[in-house]
């Protein structure tokens, strides 16, 4: 059998599996790498080789005999068939290389009852086998089969096999024929008594051969080449090719029809196979048969001359990484060797990588690798086992035009370095392209593939994603790929903050379909377009403490790219005023202060939105009907000259109306005591007069000798209570009065922020009066005395004591009434003394030239007028004559004379008050609002009060004054009195007094009967209208 030694996993192993054996001769397989022979060329085992050598022959006769022997290992392996069925096979005769017939050995079959061997001495063995008469004198080897005897086991024996071997040498065919000796073959047949003889044909020698071919052609082997024949006019044919480990490893072998050679076709035959080391070669043995029935293995060694294949290099368009600029085109290259991913893999590898850039615009190209291996325009692959992979990085220049082709060739080497050739390169080319458009920021535009690359049959075949394509609008590929469409979406200066630089940069992809693809950067540049702004004006509430005749203004502009994506790409560039119509502003200023003249200027750091209050102040009470108009401009961020414009108006209109009406509030018949009308009172005046005690004593004495002796003596004592008291009741008494008031109203109706101001005045007029009637009712007058007095006198040791009661100290003792039907009357009192009384008679009037309080004061006629000795008046009405005049013996007393003058009369004093007029305003709508005179009444959303929807709004103000009414009435008096209390008269002792006072001594007051301030009411209610 063929070996092939291979390495594998770090161990040398044959082709058939074995272990290599250390102790292996290494003259029997020379260099490591090399096919190896069998262990014994000669004569191998017949298992290790497609076919053993051996020969096939017949013995004629009849029957004739069959006689195959064959190599195996040294031994050589016999088998002997009679052709007859009666044939028996009784003795074998044959030469034999002498040198080795004392060593030479016969096992196998059992029949075998002689062995003979001598060199030319066997001719005739026992038991009557023997070859006498045979063409040679004697044979070499002789054998019997069976036993001898005709008749005995002879006649069974048809076929017979056996081994011959020696064990000191190898055993062949060649020895059948030793030098100088025929070779001829006896075979001895006891049944038909036949001696049978011929010439053992020469069996062909093998004599193996080594081509050489490169890896990838075959080579066609002759038969001649593979063995030799010894045989006179012999003819050799290929039988069969050895399979399996006798078979070729890494190609195919074709046996020609004739038999007479062979094709061997290299398969996989390389310096690696399978991760086995071949040393590029293949071996397999062949089966060459010749036609005297002889055959022998022969054995091929064949030896491949590295060819390098060139390798396949593909580039495809990678996808992009995050952050990867459109301008940037990442191709993924892959060079592999027609070896890699087969059984050959590690046979070649990838030796380089090189780039060419040829077009219009190179130096603005610049090329990089992901793996940082190009140096120059090279890229040296690292180890490989016939496959490289990078990624190139190609960076383009946007805003260009330019058509480049970029050349990329791939070198494969053969791994020994060796071959025809030893290198195979392989280039492929890329287009890249590069084109510049222009259009209106919101305008399509059809971009023709001529724009973009050259080339018969070119069409676009796509766009690229993700980053690498289109940021700021869409990409439409026509049906025919002859062009496309670009419509921008979102394209302008700034997209989400970031500026674009206006353009829009991407990759497009093209192809013919053939192999010729290209890439354009294409870069569409946008013309600015101003968009129209929005401008929005809403009018704001008033604030406290605003006029009625300013309007606050709240404007709002915007862009078209704010809130957008392409914010910041325009900015709103300046607010203008313009106030039309028949009244100019008093001032116009806003909130910011950034208006200058009519117009607020700006700059792009509002980036499309920009908020402001104007606050206008119109002329006041006045009507106004005006406009403001307000422009806003926006502005392009990268070129403010393009803009666009957008106005609106808002209208200031502003009602005022103004009255001032005099309004003369009149009340009637209104009580002058309480609020409400007139009603009764009764007033009563209590005691008025005098409550006093009086005492007096004196003695008489006389003094002889130095001694005082009283011989008289006398003293009195008084309580007295006197005067008067009345009761009046009052059953009427009322006052009219009169109070004009001017009013003033000033409205102010601000359409514009709809809010309504109403400013209201009163102010009292002079010329307000009263009247005042005096009361009616009734009178009751009483006289009031109280008098307890004691007296004693004592002349020489005896004398009088007396004690006197008069009137009452709880009651009067005498009382009178009088009604006002009655008027007056006059009434004559015991002692002489008059009492007059009449019913009080006080009307009071009061005016005023100017506003403030309205006074006024009446005095009646006296009401009680009475004079005379008040205690005598008492006295002779309760007892018929003056108890206070007392004579007793040497005593005599006069208790009291009390000569009193009263006189009476009603006093009223009144004062009219007014603190202004109370509001009531009614709105059209019947909605009642507080107002207080003198304060602006600010009413926000006034517009719902219109109840008949006219734009107006009526108004009414409800007018009623507030007043008050003091009503002091009191008691005028005059009360003088003549007083003489306890005048004593005693003998001895003289006349004494114990109190004496003349006409100027007041007896007393009378105070105020009633005082009080209260509401005067009854005043109608007067309304004042206004519509604004």
């Amino acid at each position: 059998m063929a070996l092939v030694l291979k390495s594998k996993d770090g161990f040398w192993y044959w082709s058939d599996g074995n272990p290599l054996d250390p102790t292996f001769p290494a003259a029997l397989y020379g260099s490591i790498d090399g096919v190896f022979l069998p262990t014994d060329p000669t004569s191998p085992p017949k298992s290790e080789v497609v076919c053993p050598r051996s020969i096939t022959f017949t013995v004629p006769g009849s029957p004739g005999a069959e006689v195959t022997v064959v190599e195996d290992g040294g031994n050589l392996d016999f088998t002997v068939t009679m052709q007859g069925p009666k044939a028996d096979l009784s003795g074998l005769f044959f030469d034999f290389t002498n040198g080795k017939l004392s060593s030479l050995q016969v096992s196998g079959d059992p029949d075998i009852t002689q062995f003979v061997t001598g060199a030319g001495s066997v001719i005739n063995l026992k038991n009557g086998v023997n070859m006498n008469g045979a063409k040679v004198p004697a044979f070499d080897v002789g054998m019997e089969f069976g036993l001898a005897g005709i008749g005995s086991n002879h006649l069974d024996i048809h076929t017979t096999s056996f081994v011959l071997s020696d064990a000191a040498h190898d055993l062949s065919i060649d020895d059948l024929h030793p030098t100088g000796e025929t070779g001829i073959v006896g075979v001895r047949t006891l049944s038909v008594g036949q001696k049978l003889e011929t010439v053992a044909p020469y069996a062909p020698t093998a004599t193996p051969d080594t081509v050489t071919t490169l890896e990838d052609q075959s080579i066609i082997i002759p038969v001649s080449a593979l063995a030799t024949d010894k045989n006179s006019g012999a003819i050799l044919s290929i039988g069969e090719i050895g399979s399996g480990p006798e078979g070729p490893q890494y190609g195919t072998v074709t046996i020609a029809s004739d038999g007479k050679s062979l094709i061997y076709t290299p398969t996989t035959l390389d310096y690696y196979v399978d991760g086995i080391l071949t040393g590029n070669q293949d071996a397999f043995q062949v089966c060459v048969t010749d036609s005297f029935g002889g055959e022998v293995t022969s054995f091929v060694t064949v030896n491949a001359v590295p060819v390098a294949d060139p390798p396949k290099v593909v580039d495809q368009i990678a996808a992009p990484h995050a952050g990867d600029a459109a301008t940037l085109v990442r191709f993924d290259i892959t060079v592999t060797s027609d070896d890699f991913a087969t059984i050959n893999q590690m046979s070649d590898y990838i030796k380089s990588f090189s780039l060419s850039l040829t077009g219009t615009n190179t130096s603005g190209i610049t090329v990089t690798d992901t793996d940082g291996l190009l140096s120059g325009n090279l890229i040296t692959p690292p180890a490989n086992q016939g496959q490289f992979t990078d990624e190139l990085l190609v960076s383009l220049p946007a805003g260009s035009t330019f058509s480049d082709t970029l050349s990329m060739t791939g070198t494969n080497a053969e791994v020994e370095n060796t071959g025809s050739p030893a290198t195979a390169a392989t280039t492929i080319t890329q287009t890249i392209t590069a084109d510049t458009e222009t259009t209106l920021e919101d305008t399509a535009i059809t971009i023709p593939i001529a724009n973009l690359v050259g080339g018969a049959n070119m069409s676009i075949t796509g766009v690229a994603p993700g980053p690498l394509g289109p940021k700021y609008g869409t990409v439409t590929i026509a049906a025919d790929g002859q062009s496309l469409i670009y419509t921008p979406t979102t394209l302008d200066d700034f997209v989400n903050g970031t500026p674009t630089g206006d353009q829009d940069v991407f990759q497009v992809y093209s192809s013919n379909g053939a192999g010729n693809n290209a890439v354009t950067l294409v870069t569409v540049k946008e013309t600015p377009v101003a968009d129209t702004p929005t401008v929005n004006v809403t009018v704001l509430p008033m604030q406290p403490g605003d006029p009625i005749n300013e309007v606050r203004l709240e404007i709002t502009s915007q862009s078209g790219d704010f809130g957008t994506v392409n914010q910041g790409s325009d900015f709103i560039q300046s607010i203008g005023l313009n106030l039309t119509g028949t009244t100019g502003a008093t001032s116009i200023i806003d909130k910011l202060g950034l208006l200058s003249g009519n117009t607020i200027n700006l700059n792009p750091s509002n980036q499309g939105s920009f908020q402001d209050e104007v606050d206008i102040l119109m002329p006041a009470n006045t009507s106004i009907v005006d406009s403001l108009g307000i422009t806003a401009t926006a502005a392009e961020t990268e070129n403010p000259t393009v803009s666009a414009s957008n106005t609106t108006s808002q209208s200031i209109v502003i009602d005022n109306a103004q009255s001032s009406t005099d309004l003369t509030f009149q009340t009637t018949g209104q009580s002058i005591w309480d609020t409400g009308a007139a009603f009764s009172k009764d007033f009563n005046t209590g005691f008025l007069g005098l409550d006093k005690s009086y005492s007096t004593s004196k003695k008489a004495v006389i003094g002889t000798l130095g001694v005082s002796t009283t011989i008289a003596s006398a003293g009195a004592d008084l309580h007295v209570r006197a005067g008067v008291q009345a009761d009046l009741k009052i059953t009427a008494g009322d006052i009219s009065a009169t109070l004009p008031f001017n009013v003033g109203l000033d409205s102010t109706y601000n359409k514009t922020t709809d809010t309504m101001q109403i400013m209201a005045t009163d102010v009292q007029l002079g010329g307000g009066h009263f009247t005042a009637h005096g009361p009616s009712g009734s009178f009751t007058f009483g006289l009031d005395l109280g008098l307890s007095a004691g007296a004693h006198a004592t002349v020489f040791g005896t004398g009088p004591s007396t004690h006197v009661s008069v009137g009452s100290f709880t009651k009067p003792v005498l009382g009178f009434s009088l009604k006002s039907s009655q008027l007056s009357t006059t009434i004559n009192l015991p002692g002489g003394a008059q009492l007059t009384l009449a019913f009080p008679n006080v009307n009071t009037n009061g005016s005023n030239a100017g506003p403030g309080t309205i006074s006024g004061t009446g005095t009646s006629n006296d009401i009680v007028n009475l004079s005379g000795d008040l205690v005598a008046i008492a006295s002779n009405i309760i007892f018929g004559t003056d108890v206070t005049d007392i004579n007793i013996g040497p005593l005599s007393i006069d208790v009291l004379d009390l000569i009193l003058g009263i006189g009476l009369n009603v006093v009223q004093k009144f004062d009219l008050n007014s603190s202004g007029l109370v509001p009531a305003l009614v709105l059209e709508d019947g909605t009642v609002e507080p107002l207080s005179f003198g304060t602006p009444l600010t009413i926000p959303n006034a517009s719902t009060h219109d109840a008949n929807h006219d734009g107006k709004i009526e108004f009414g103000l409800g007018l009623v004054p507030t007043a008050t009414l003091t009503n002091n009435t009191s008691l005028g008096a005059t009360m003088n009195a003549s007083i003489t209390a306890l005048a004593l008269s005693v003998s001895h002792i003289g006349s004494f007094t114990a109190f004496k006072a003349g006409t100027t001594v007041q007896l007393g007051t009378f105070p105020p009967i009633y005082n009080k301030t209260f509401a005067l009411n009854g005043f109608g209610q007067q309304t004042v209208t206004q519509t604004v």
